[in-house]
């Protein structure tokens, strides 16, 4: 649909409108990065942060988001068997 201009010096097709979209809602919805902050104010938050440190040096229990593993070992220099792990589990 399509409006024709109020103004009545032109009549030509290039003054046509489309109508204005209607402001159904206001987006009081708190930014991704101010819900981030919110849960690592909990505890769950910060369990999670602990988590994923954990994740990172090697250690915690399995994770999808874990690059490796050292299981029971303190430090790499411990490894004795590499597993490789796939996109679904970590496999011999």
């Amino acid at each position: 649909i399509a409006f024709q201009s109020s103004d009545s010096d032109s009549s030509s097709d290039s003054d046509t409108l489309a109508p204005p979209i209607p402001h159904l809602v206001d987006d009081n919805a708190p930014s991704w990065e101010d819900l981030r902050k919110q849960l690592m104010a909990t505890s769950t938050g910060k369990r999670l942060q602990l988590e994923s440190i954990d994740r990172e040096k090697g250690h915690g229990p399995p994770h999808a988001h874990a690059k490796f593993r050292l299981f029971d070992a303190k430090a790499e220099s411990e490894i004795r068997v590499t597993f490789y792990r796939d996109q679904a589990a970590w496999c011999p």
